[in-house]
């Protein structure tokens, strides 16, 4: 089955969830999903490492919502750039990723490390050189390359931000991926973000949200509802909520949609606590 790369895809709502409690704007993750995955593709990696790409792209920063109850400012309604990264998000985004069945082999680990760095300065794991995954290193470059692209204050045009990447070369990027990543801007300055088409089951609304309030338990015990998570009001949730909802239709079914993904999320992570 080919995964729909629209606002219908479970998977796909649950990244502008991330989107919302990241600060960015609504369909960054989707973005982010598309040039990880194209970028996969045109280093000559397989079916599956591409769709392991695309998901991890898609939910890079779905663990921002483990922070919904911190205490602190609210989050605002409408984009207003990036919040401050908090080091522990990739730690829950893939702690979240491996609760979901019937996703790619190896997309939580993306999740976790797409944040490090080469000299070892990144997080969670302060992994360096060698030790940190290619394909989750690759993705820390579409990361970063999409943030200069979209940055509000002074966006860049994709070779300005390609000159950027290269400048970080071998401190931040390994040498071997970011002349790779020239390599595929250059080929496809037009197309770099072009939705991919590639076999991965699909997950509906009601896997992920089960999978979610049952603290990602694959079975959830007899008579156990799977939305019976009691969980406070938050500022930070109904504005993510709201800012999602927007973004996928201006009806009730939307913004019912919307809140439900965004309780499962926060469900998961009460359920659940601290990843190690």
């Amino acid at each position: 089955m080919t995964v729909p790369v629209g606002p219908d895809g479970a998977l796909e709502v649950y990244s502008a969830v991330g989107d919302a409690f990241a600060g960015r704007r609504i369909g960054f993750g989707r973005r982010r999903a598309a040039l990880a995955a194209n970028f996969a593709r045109h280093r000559g990696r397989d079916d599956a490492a591409v769709a392991a790409s695309w998901v991890a792209g898609l939910l890079a920063e779905i663990g921002c919502a483990a922070a919904a109850d911190a205490p602190g400012e609210t989050q605002p309604a409408g984009p207003s750039g990036p919040l401050p990264t908090d080091p522990d998000a990739p730690l829950h985004g893939a702690h979240l990723v491996a609760a979901l069945p019937g996703l790619p082999a190896g997309a939580a680990d993306l999740v976790r490390w797409h944040r490090e760095r080469d000299d070892g300065t990144g997080f969670p794991d302060r992994l360096r050189w060698d030790g940190i995954p290619a394909d989750a290193a690759a993705l820390g470059i579409a990361h970063a390359f999409l943030e200069l692209v979209e940055d509000e204050g002074e966006p860049r045009g994709p070779q300005e931000a390609v000159f950027a990447i290269t400048a970080e070369s071998g401190r931040a990027y390994a040498v071997e991926l970011v002349r790779a990543f020239r390599e595929f801007i250059a080929a496809a300055p037009d197309r770099w973000d072009a939705p991919p088409s590639f076999a991965l089951p699909a997950l509906d609304d009601e896997v992920v949200s089960t999978a979610l309030n049952s603290g990602g338990r694959q079975t959830v015990p007899s008579g156990t509802s799977t939305t019976a998570v009691a969980l406070t009001p938050c500022d930070r949730a109904t504005a993510a909520a709201d800012r999602v909802a927007a973004a996928l239709g201006p009806d009730r079914i939307a913004a019912a949609r919307a809140g439900a993904c965004v309780h499962a999320a926060r469900a998961f992570f009460h359920l659940t606590g601290a990843p190690a």
